[in-house]
């Protein structure tokens, strides 16, 4: 926020002083009653008869009637839940504040708190638990670092908005604290009379009218009404931005050039100008040396009038704007109409003040990073752009060709500076890193050898100060070792050539200097530019994997080692035995470990006796389906060494997929939203399932999304629980089985069988989201 004195927060300023001046814990009642409940002597024989009656479609009054005997226990988790939850069952007569205050409007179900709490309490373990019940029991226990804020979505809503970053769990809570020490807030916080209060001081704050419309989106600083330009101002290599300041103009310095696109600007519309170069030095976050993109604003102004000429505007500038750089973006065009949709950030760091976050040069620049979410949000297909950020150091903007993205992460895949692998459970050390490989000759005589796994092949080649790398093939021809001296080549009849290196090198010096081509090497007339003593068969002999060695080293020679980056994606990353596959190498991968950083370390091999570090110039990105293993159960190890970027479903692109009056936008959020209150937000469905709806707008294609994905996939989630499925399919698409007449006569208790409908109707899918509505 650009001037905090303006944060009045009018409608929460009362009850923020009395906070501040309380002497005592906000929620000391609640904290007593669930220090009894954790306290209290229960066996897990009478939890896990407990946690058999909690369904979803359950009554706590019946709950309490039908376990007479643990009515204590089950009473006293009532009361907890009445003074957490707003929608409590039973709250006004259960909750003891005379203001009925509570934690949240959470809107967890009551039988997903009773269920969670009887986990927690047969488990004493936080990570087995829903999100928002978890956040819960992490603030009452520790309530001066933690929110009062329980809901995950909202907590995302508040990092992405408010922070300006993804959310992360464990650092959530010190930001927004930080985010609030630089406001005109500040002064509660210093004056905060008891420290157990300062996360609920923290979220008064956030339900300040002011703030709260930032963080959950009504706020909107972009003005639909106009369109926003950024524009250049240096003609014949004379920087004019003063004399349009002066004048309150900007003119089109070109004769015919961009008159369409001038006269297209309207009264009313906002105008940047704006330089673009690139930095390598005192760049405002650590980026090693590398160069970025920059743009620089140098004015902001309001257009008073458009002349119709294409050539000249009237603009009001603002005289007080300071010119400021912004990292990553870069319009080399006289003049850019910026798209709202796709461009929104942008517009917001020009033209209204919003600071740059660079924690997604960060993102880009993390050299670990794991891409985590629920099944069918994109973390396969986000790879290939964060593959290409890490190579051409820049932000790949939304509206770039995919098609042409796609071919030049396949181009960096087959030069080798991008590998692709997936994890499984049998996938081991030898593969990721090196290993024995048994190999039988001619005479059926066995021998064994040391082979490079991807990960130490990857890390040789990003490691490599020459062109060559040990795995290169060439016209069938494989380098197989490289020495100080000589390149050891497997030729196609697995007989192994050896070139000297000096004389390839000493050829490729040549064609660099345009004295020599590849056709002369291979039409065997490079001998006549070797030196005398050069033996003439090596040259002559091999002319078509020389002439290759050459050409593909001229593209790729370096002079530096570590000015070209490496990847390796690996995906699925949590399905692997992190500690089988990465070995001692997970102590390597850190940032500050690797090769030429200052706590460098380098380790010996098991199989080679190689002395192996990890160069800074070798990224790792992974991806992790949530719905197969929770995030706070992957390896620790793991989870120290690696940023992880959460990923989540998108309905919002397919708001313009409507099928005969379905709105299938709102049909995924629908479901979503009852998934994370029934279970969690890691079992959400990813927009990526209706996709193809964006080409096909069928129902015929619809009926065929759920049949084949989203109904297995609920069936997966709720192990065949027809009742979870049923609640958020809003009971349309399956139904109960009629009794088969061969078991209608008995009277055994029989199991309830569900069978998925044979015809979905449109009705069914809008009644999925009108419920809510």
């Amino acid at each position: 926020m650009e001037n905090e004195d303006k944060i009045l927060c009018n409608n929460k300023s009362k009850e923020i002083q009395q906070l501040v001046d309380m002497k005592e814990f906000y929620f000391e009642k609640l904290k007593i009653l669930f220090q009894e409940f954790e306290r209290y002597t229960i066996n897990d024989e009478q939890l896990d008869k407990l946690l058999k009656q909690v369904k979803t479609k359950f009554s706590f009054e019946q709950f309490l009637l039908d376990n007479e005997a643990l009515k204590e226990f089950i009473l006293l988790m009532g009361k907890i839940i009445a003074m957490s939850d707003y929608h409590g069952y039973n709250k006004n007569q259960w909750n003891d504040y005379d203001d009925k205050r509570v934690i949240a409007k959470a809107s967890i179900r009551q039988n997903n708190w009773v269920k969670n709490l009887l986990v927690y309490k047969k488990t004493n373990n936080l990570n087995n638990l829903s999100s928002g019940v978890k956040h819960f029991i992490e603030f009452i226990q520790q309530p001066s670092i933690n929110l009062t804020q329980l809901s995950k979505k909202h907590r995302g809503l508040i990092s992405k908005f408010l922070l300006n970053k993804t959310y992360d769990d464990e650092t959530f809570f010190n930001d927004l604290k930080k985010y609030f020490e630089n406001t005109s807030f500040n002064e509660y916080i210093r004056n905060l009379k008891n420290q157990q209060n300062l996360g609920v001081l923290l979220s008064f704050f956030l339900n300040c009218e002011e703030i709260k419309q930032i963080w959950n989106g009504e706020k909107k600083m972009i003005d639909e009404n106009i369109n926003y330009w950024l524009v250049g101002a240096n003609w014949d290599s004379v920087d004019k931005t003063s004399e349009f300041l002066n004048e309150n103009i900007w003119i089109n310095g070109y004769e015919s050039k961009y008159l369409d696109e001038v006269n297209a600007i309207k009264k009313g519309d906002m105008l940047a100008i704006k330089s673009s170069y690139t930095k390598s030095k005192n760049l405002p976050f650590e980026n090693s040396g590398k160069t970025v993109s920059v743009m620089k604003i140098k004015a902001v102004g309001k257009v008073i009038d458009n002349m119709g000429d294409g050539k000249q505007i009237k603009v009001e500038w603002d005289k007080s704007f300071i010119p400021k750089e912004i990292y990553h973006f870069s319009y080399r065009n006289t003049i850019a109409k910026l798209d709202k949709k796709t461009k929104s950030n942008l517009i917001e760091l020009v033209f209204y003040g919003k600071n740059q976050n660079y924690f997604f040069n960060h993102q880009v620049s993390s050299i670990n990073q794991i891409l985590y979410g629920p099944p069918g949000t994109g973390k396969t297909y986000h790879t290939i752009n964060k593959a290409i950020e890490i190579i051409e150091n820049r932000v790949v903007n939304s509206d770039e060709n995919r098609e042409e993205l796609k071919k030049k992460f396949d181009e960096y895949k087959q030069s080798g500076q991008i590998e692709f692998i997936t994890f499984h459970q049998s996938y081991g050390y030898e593969e990721f890193v090196e290993g024995l490989k048994a190999k039988t000759d001619g005479s059926g005589n066995i021998s064994y050898s040391v082979e490079n796994g991807i990960f130490k092949s990857l890390a040789k080649k990003a490691q490599n100060k020459e062109c060559f790398y040990e795995g290169l093939v060439l016209n069938n021809y494989k380098i197989e070792k490289i020495t100080q001296e000589c390149l050891h080549i497997k030729k196609p009849n697995e007989n192994i050539l050896i070139l000297p290196k000096h004389y390839i090198f000493l050829l490729v010096n040549l064609v660099k200097r345009d004295e020599l081509t590849t056709d002369d090497i291979k039409n065997k007339k490079a001998i006549e530019y070797m030196p005398s003593n050069t033996e003439p068969y090596m040259i002559n002999g091999y002319p078509n994997i020389i002439a290759k060695l050459v050409e593909f080293c001229v593209t790729n020679i370096r002079e530096e080692h570590n000015n070209k980056n490496y990847i390796l994606i690996i995906d699925e990353i949590n399905r692997g035995n992190i500690s089988k596959i990465f070995g001692e190498l997970i102590t390597l991968i850190e940032p500050s470990k690797r090769i030429g950083a200052e706590e460098e370390i380098k380790l010996k091999l098991p199989y080679s006796g190689d002395e192996f570090g990890v160069p800074k110039n070798l990224y790792i990105i992974g991806t992790m389906n949530t719905a197969d293993r929770s995030i706070a159960q992957i390896d620790t190890a793991l989870r120290r060494r690696f940023e992880f970027v959460e990923m989540l479903p998108k309905p919002s692109l397919l708001e313009n997929v409507v099928i005969e009056d379905i709105e299938v936008s709102k049909v995924l959020e629908a479901i979503n939203e009852r998934i994370e209150y029934i279970y969690d937000k890691d079992h959400t469905i990813g927009h990526s399932y209706f996709l193809p709806l964006q080409k096909e707008k069928t129902k015929e294609k619809l009926d065929e999304i759920f049949r084949v994905n989203i109904i297995p996939l609920l069936t997966e989630y709720f192990y065949s629980d027809w009742e979870d499925i049923a609640f958020v399919l809003n009971n349309d698409f399956i139904q109960e089985k009629e009794t088969p007449k061969y078991l209608q006569n008995t009277s055994r208790q029989l199991n309830k069988v569900y069978e998925i409908n044979s015809n979905f109707t449109k009705e069914q899918y809008r009644a999925i989201y009108q419920a809510n509505e």
